[in-house]
């Protein structure tokens, strides 16, 4: 049985607000219902993104710290002769 679109996308909002930091409760868990179920009706061609547009709009969101890929290079001697 292939997944329906809307749980997919009630996964994806879901998700989203809790690696953005926001605390899952009923009260979030209705209103990202009330996301997919308002992007069904628009009949929007990108079904998933204007869930996610949607989810920027209603909720205030922290912005994502972006960690640093590699630690700063520090130019030093490692023990190696002189060539």
């Amino acid at each position: 049985m292939q997944p329906i679109r809307a749980e997919i996308a009630l996964a994806r909002v879901l998700a989203y607000l809790q690696w953005t930091g926001v605390n899952i409760d009923a009260q979030v868990e209705r209103q990202a219902l009330s996301i997919v179920a308002e992007a069904l009706e628009t009949d929007a061609p990108d079904f998933f993104q204007a869930c996610m547009e949607r989810t920027k709009e209603r909720f205030e969101l922290s912005q994502a710290a972006v960690p640093v890929p590699s630690p700063p290079i520090c130019r030093a001697s490692i023990g190696y002769g002189v060539h």
